[in-house]
């Protein structure tokens, strides 16, 4: 293209001169000699080289600069070439790490899908050998569960062969009492033969019958010691039953309504007595006044009504006791209550004086009356 430019100058310049030439050659005046005419041509043309050599000077100049332009519009163009083909580089570079990117994703979509695939394929192999598990846990199971059912049929046809008749009726075991009804122990309440029993409800005598003085639900009963088999352990009820030689009294439920000493009053005395004089070793209250008080309140033992021995009263009802010696304990306990200051006093007559201001009974003579009975039945031979 620069080639071009500046042989297309070159071609124009010589149009140029050519046309100054033939005008001169036109403009010579008739009659000059061609001498003349060529020296002057001559000089002229001298002149019109040295003109040019100058023009030419100037065109060369001119055409070094625009050669130097050129070459300096080359370079733009060759740099501009050179900045798109970079531009170009880039773009190619650039579409090549797009089309690297869509690879990629196309490659991880195929992986991921591959992934999911093979994920779907295992987690359906696994369901598979699971339910194939199961059913073969499920088999096993069933044919252990089928295996123990036989052993358990064949135990329990062999324990069947094994297993006694059923205990039923009164037995005694141990030393004890007990009632089987079809191979079970009966416990509480129950009636045998218009009989009433009592078995222990729970614990390790558990439907044991019980025998003698028994306090249940809060009510005071006496079960028979002795007899014969279904007599022994009944319930002593619409009678009189004897008891360490006390007579009492029972309704049709087998409740206590009174009691009387079956002995002697010297056979009442004797007994109160002795437990008097232990007490009195044990607590510091003098023997005879307890004597003398168990012998007032229940007529020398004709009149004892659940073991108490003192009158003492509960309510609207006396007190109950298992024992008189426990009669003789819950005496203590009401004495450091309500008269304290009868521990220690070592004279009779002085304890029963202070038992009657203390208004222990509501008789007017009651201190007189214990006195009297501390000289009647020599009581102070009892105190220590």
């Amino acid at each position: 293209m620069i080639g071009k430019c500046v042989a297309r100058r070159i071609i124009l310049c010589l149009i140029i001169s050519l046309a100054v030439c033939a005008c001169s050659i036109s403009a010579l005046p008739a009659g000059m000699s061609d001498s003349t005419v060529w020296a002057k041509s001559s000089q002229k043309d001298s002149d019109q080289d040295s003109s040019s050599g100058k023009t030419n000077s100037s065109s060369g100049k001119t055409n070094g600069d625009q050669k130097s332009t050129d070459k300096s519009s080359d370079k733009k163009s060759t740099d501009q070439k050179s900045t798109d083909k970079s531009s170009d580089k880039k773009n190619t570079d650039t579409k090549n790490t797009d089309k690297k990117n869509a690879d990629t994703k196309n490659t991880d979509k195929k992986s991921t899908s591959n992934q999911n695939k093979n994920k779907k394929s295992n987690n359906q192999k696994s369901t598979e050998k699971k339910s194939g598990d199961k059913k073969s846990s499920n088999k096993n199971s069933s044919d252990k569960k089928s295996s123990d059912q036989k052993s358990t049929e064949k135990k329990s046809s062999n324990t069947k062969k094994a297993v006694p008749a059923k205990k039923n009726g009164f037995l005694r075991e141990n030393g004890h009492w007990y009632y089987y009804f079809d191979g079970e122990k009966m416990t509480g309440w129950f009636f045998v033969d218009d009989k009433k029993y009592y078995g222990v409800k729970s614990g390790y005598a558990k439907g044991r019958l019980v025998t003698g003085w028994q306090v249940i639900d809060r009510k005071r009963y006496f079960f028979r010691e002795s007899g014969n088999k279904g007599e022994v352990c009944s319930l002593a009820v619409n009678g009189v039953a004897t008891v360490n030689g006390i007579s009492c009294k029972f309704n049709e439920d087998g409740e206590i309504t009174g009691c009387t000493y079956a002995g002697s009053r010297v056979g009442f005395v004797n007994i109160v007595g002795e437990l008097a004089r232990m007490n009195q070793v044990k607590n510091n209250i003098l023997a005879s006044l307890v004597v003398a008080q168990a012998c007032v309140e229940t007529g020398y033992g004709t009149s004892i009504y659940h073991n108490n021995l003192f009158g003492i009263r509960e309510g609207e009802g006396y007190r109950s006791y298992n024992s008189w010696q426990d009669s003789i304990d819950d005496y203590v306990k009401f004495m450091h209550t309500y008269i304290p200051q009868i521990f220690g006093v070592r004279d009779a007559y002085t304890a029963c004086a202070i038992i009657g201001r203390a208004g222990y009974a509501e008789a007017p003579n009651y201190a007189t009356a214990l006195i009297s009975v501390v000289n009647q039945s020599n009581l102070t031979r009892f105190n220590r």
